[in-house]
């Protein structure tokens, strides 16, 4: 399971760095090699800002359910307690 998991993110960010390499290596110009490093530089921010946003969101999402479980069950219990 943990071979495909790697092999699985190998696979996924092989074509952009192969890409950040051959733009810093082989770039005719300064600012074809500058354009490189950006991306290597950018492209890991920029996903690790979508992946905290979703994790964050996700978060909140299960803990307003988890809110809302409890407060109906709560409600559900002092019911039965009241009719008693």
């Amino acid at each position: 399971m943990a071979v495909g998991t790697i092999l699985a993110a190998f696979g996924t960010a092989l074509p952009e760095s192969v890409v950040t390499l051959v733009a810093v290596t082989t770039g005719a110009t300064e600012e074809a090699k500058n354009i490189g490093v950006g991306a290597a530089r950018g492209g890991p921010l920029a996903l690790a800002t979508v992946a905290y946003g979703v994790t964050g969101t996700m978060l909140l999402l299960k803990r307003r359910k988890e809110r809302a479980a409890l407060l109906a069950h709560s409600g559900r219990w002092r019911k039965r307690r009241c009719s008693a």
